[in-house]
C-alpha cells in the first residue's frame, strides 16, 4: 500500500477478500485496490469480495469452483491464453489422439 508509485506502471492485481473474514479484515484488499485504482498507472486492478464466507475454511464446492473459475479467467485474460477446441486447449485434442488416426 504504502508503496504504490503514481510514476510507475503497475502490473495487472486480482485481489480477494471476504466480507465476513474475521482472521483479516477486508478493508486492507478494499484499501489496495482503492489506491492502485486511483493514483497508479496500469492494471487493471480488480477486487473480488465475497459476501457470505470467512477465510475460506468450509466454504461449498461449488464456491470454490466459483471462485477458481474468475481467478484463471483473470490469469489467462492476461496472459492471452486461449482456451477451446480450437486452440487445443480444453476440449481439444492432444497430439497423437487416437480419435485424429495418429
Amino acid at each position: 500500500y504504502h508503496s504504490v508509485d503514481p510514476d510507475a506502471t503497475h502490473p495487472p492485481v486480482y485481489f480477494t477478500t471476504a466480507a465476513s473474514d474475521t482472521r483479516v479484515h477486508p478493508s486492507h484488499a478494499r484499501k489496495m485496490t482503492a489506491r492502485l485504482q486511483h493514483e497508479a498507472e496500469g492494471g487493471p486492478f480488480l477486487l473480488r469480495t465475497k459476501s457470505e464466507t470467512g477465510h475460506g475454511v468450509g466454504k461449498p464446492a461449488s464456491m470454490v469452483v466459483d471462485e477458481q473459475t474468475d481467478s484463471w479467467a483473470f490469469l489467462y485474460e492476461r496472459l492471452d491464453v486461449k482456451v477451446g477446441s480450437d486452440d487445443r486447449g480444453v476440449g481439444g485434442e492432444a497430439a497423437g489422439d487416437p480419435a485424429d488416426g495418429a
